[in-house]
């Protein structure tokens, strides 16, 4: 006999299949069992996409951001004069 710590219902578990996992899930409040919950997260977790240059190497990401500022500062100057 378990309860829900949310609602307190007494046994309000029901068995359910979501994304290949088995979980249990209060009828009540929807609340998933704490031990169930750490096998359903570890699940959903994705993997970082390392094709991408810009998410896997932060060197390049830094790099781009001072060559945009180089570039905006260059047009600024570039038209003060005319200003």
């Amino acid at each position: 006999m378990s309860n829900c710590p949310n609602c307190l219902a007494i046994n309000p578990f029901k068995k359910v299949h979501r994304d290949g996992a088995e979980i249990e899930i209060c009828a009540y409040c929807n609340t998933i069992k704490e031990e169930e919950y750490e096998e359903y997260t570890k699940k959903q977790v994705q993997n970082k996409n390392d094709s991408d240059p810009f998410t896997s190497d932060p060197f390049i990401t830094k790099i781009f951001i001072f060559a945009c500022i180089l570039l905006v500062f260059f047009v600024l100057f570039s038209l003060f004069p005319y200003l």
